[in-house]
């Protein structure tokens, strides 16, 4: 067997559809467990506690780079119920289209929202484009003259609900250049 450890990693785990092996550092044997050994009653608990750690990952979204705050409880649900919905549409796939678990940086749930209002075309039908997209790709259309505008009015958006805006936001770039 040919189980790859990760550089600082103690264990090392190979899994597939019949069972998974887990494989310790300096321990030549390494445990297997097959599925099939399993009661009913614990492959339902590893089943449910199985989803339940790949649904509340997908809630793991990045802070916006711009305010530094956190992903809103909003868009953590509509990650975790993108995935679920995903899962509970029969799918054989484990990872959704582009492999991710559901969670976008807010930075890229702006841009999503932002090219569905410039462009005029559903936020779904968006979000699958922009998944399939690379940094740079990204980054481009951030400062597409069609596209920043409606970027802009979304940071704004945002601004004024967190309460940060208009003289907020000058008071913070008076305390900046104060510390220059």
């Amino acid at each position: 067997m040919n189980i790859k450890f990760r550089e600082n990693a103690v264990t090392a785990v190979s899994r597939d559809a019949t069972g998974i092996t887990v494989a310790v550092r300096g321990i030549d044997a390494p445990i297997v467990l097959r599925f099939a050994q399993l009661s009913d009653a614990v492959r339902a608990e590893s089943m449910g506690y199985g989803m339940e750690v790949r649904l509340t990952r997908a809630a793991a979204i990045e802070r916006d780079t711009k305010s530094g705050k956190p992903a809103t409880a909003a868009e953590k649900h509509a990650a975790i119920k993108r995935l679920a919905d995903h899962y509970a549409s029969g799918t054989d796939a484990w990872a959704m289209a582009s492999g991710g678990g559901g969670g976008l940086s807010a930075d890229t749930r702006a841009l999503i929202e932002a090219l569905s209002t410039a462009l005029g075309l559903p936020l779904d039908v968006i979000e699958e484009r922009v998944r399939d997209m690379t940094t740079a790709e990204r980054d481009s259309l951030r400062v597409d003259p069609e596209i920043k505008p409606a970027l802009d009015a979304v940071y704004a958006e945002r601004a004024k609900s967190a309460g940060v805006a208009g003289m907020v936001a000058k008071n913070l770039i008076e305390k900046l250049r104060a510390r220059a």
